[in-house]
């Protein structure tokens, strides 16, 4: 029997398999890599769900808390499996009683274990009351001075109310404790962003990149320190953090090709930043080097003609865009959106091969239409009319989930309102609001932007009906049905939102 809160599992299969001989930071290593690949895994496949996600998960954590039952590290996988879910308002569950059971697992453990500082910071991490959070680190250093997880409690309190200054003090107190661990850098991290001290909160999260027992756990420090390097004049530190976080993934015996390719990309577009070029075209070779074995050498050789047309290089650069269209490259909207290529816009060449690709976006487009019964609905427009799904069969009709307040989906909806002010006799088009929000909100937002296509207030059986689980999420339905195209998310850029506005004419042209 595994816990997860909320649910009691029964499964009999062990996915790690441990034969008594690991030690405990081998197992939490374990652990934490087998999440973070279980994480990539929800991410890519649309055969992995939340669903098979959160008990797979579970029961890798709770088999190792079974042998290492006071593994903070362990516990916080398992408390950040839950809070995750928690936070996450696309989920259409009833949260109130896992909470519940998070808090009150963990206040059991606190109380049969008084005098556990481990147990003490784990209580406190999953309180809301941020009060209440302070009093028990307090506890726990009173409890133990040298009690690391006691000062990493309170400084993560400090910090939501907002007393940097004690924050770090109480961070600096973790790290004469123990200056192993990368928690306490981390929480430094936060502490000199909020306070616009770059420079140290890059420099600590290099800290966390060379110390912290995965690449998953570095994943925020690295986040925020990238950010706060946008605003630092020492362009050499984020050398060091790119350098930092890519070896940090290279010395991780399983992680995959692709995810060491992205770092090297991050070190290549730093030395970019500072005009190292031949850091740039070692880190290209890098690159290659990772990019290949995956079957997209293109997009290095896009790489490297963005370096070349920089430089002033344009018949290299031409010459490399050759080899990319020739690969089958399709995404001439990303190319287009490369400012070093403005200065070949105008030339016969550039034009020629973005036609290629286009041809090859075309084409790979087309090819991938599937076609599945569109599950039907009633839902109210903004205005109080009903539309029922099936009534509009015979033309096309694109749904576009979407909420207010997530960016991409502002990003994707100026491309709806382009098509539908162009083909609105020739098809529908409706967006639909899956978060919850009244129809007076949802006309407000329209209002605001200026959007002027027929929006309905979403539901939740809706959203099951059609696996929303983010947005945006579009569909496309024949006029017999089926839906023959769905796509998630939206990248910005004036080149991405022009390919998808032509993906949507070519279907519209092949489905009518």
């Amino acid at each position: 029997m595994i816990r997860w809160f909320g649910l009691t599992l029964f499964l009999s299969i062990s996915v790690i398999p441990l034969n008594g001989q690991e030690t405990q930071e081998e197992v939490e290593a374990e652990v934490i890599e087998a999440v973070y690949h279980l994480q990539q895994l929800l991410r890519a496949s649309v055969f992995f769900s939340w669903d098979d996600f959160i008990p797979t998960a579970a029961e890798i954590v709770n088999e190792a808390l079974e042998k290492y039952p006071e593994s903070v590290r362990l516990h916080e996988q398992l408390q950040d499996l839950t809070m995750r879910m928690l936070a996450d308002p696309r989920l259409y569950i009833d949260k109130k009683p896992i909470q519940d059971s998070l808090v009150s697992h963990y206040e059991a453990l606190y109380e049969e274990n008084p005098n556990n500082a481990s147990y003490t910071y784990l209580f406190g991490r999953v309180l809301d009351d941020t009060t209440k959070k302070l009093e028990l680190a307090e506890i726990a250093i009173k409890k133990d001075k040298k009690s690391y997880w006691g000062y990493i409690l309170k400084g993560d309190a400090l910090i939501d109310l907002k007393r940097y200054d004690e924050a770090e003090v109480t961070f600096e107190k973790a790290i004469i404790i123990d200056s192993t661990r990368s928690d306490a850098y981390e929480g430094l991290v936060s502490v000199y962003f909020c306070t616009q001290r770059n420079e140290e909160s890059v420099k600590n999260a290099i800290k966390v990149c060379e110390l912290a027992p995965h690449q998953y756990l570095s994943q925020y420090a690295h986040y925020f320190a990238q950010k706060a390097g946008e605003n630092i004049e020492d362009k050499n530190l984020l050398v060091e953090l790119e350098q930092a976080y890519f070896l940090k993934q290279v010395t991780q015996k399983s992680n995959e090709l692709y995810t060491i390719y992205k770092a090297a990309r991050d070190v290549y577009q730093a030395y970019r930043e500072i005009d190292q070029i031949d850091s740039v075209r070692l880190y290209l070779n890098y690159m290659e080097a990772y990019a290949s074995p995956l079957g997209f050498g293109e997009m290095v050789d896009l790489n490297r003609a963005v370096l070349e047309a920089s430089l002033g290089n344009n018949d290299k650069a031409l010459g490399l865009l050759g080899k990319v269209a020739e690969a089958g490259y399709p995404y001439y909207g990303a190319v287009t959106d490369f400012p070093e290529f403005d200065i070949l816009k105008d030339d016969p060449r550039m034009k020629e091969l973005l036609e290629r690709m286009k041809d090859n976006a075309r084409e790979d487009f087309l090819a991938e239409l599937t076609s599945k019964p569109a599950p039907d609905f009633t839902l109210t427009t903004i205005d109080g009319e009903e539309v029922r799904l099936s009534d509009l069969q015979g033309k096309v009709v694109i749904l576009d989930f979407w909420g207010i307040g997530c960016g991409p989906c502002y990003q994707i909806m100026p491309v709806l309102e382009r098509f539908f002010n162009d083909h609105k006799d020739e098809l529908f088009i409706y967006g639909i609001e899956s978060w919850n929000n009244p129809a007076d909100k949802i006309k407000e937002t329209l209002d605001q932007f200026g959007w002027t296509y027929p929006n309905l207030v979403g539901s939740d059986d809706v959203n099951k009906a059609y696996g929303i689980t983010g947005v945006p999420h579009m569909f496309v339905i024949d006029p017999e049905g089926n839906v023959r195209y769905e796509h998630r998310g939206f990248a910005p850029g004036e080149g991405f939102a022009q390919q998808m506005y032509d993906q949507l004419e070519w279907l519209l042209d092949d489905l009518k």
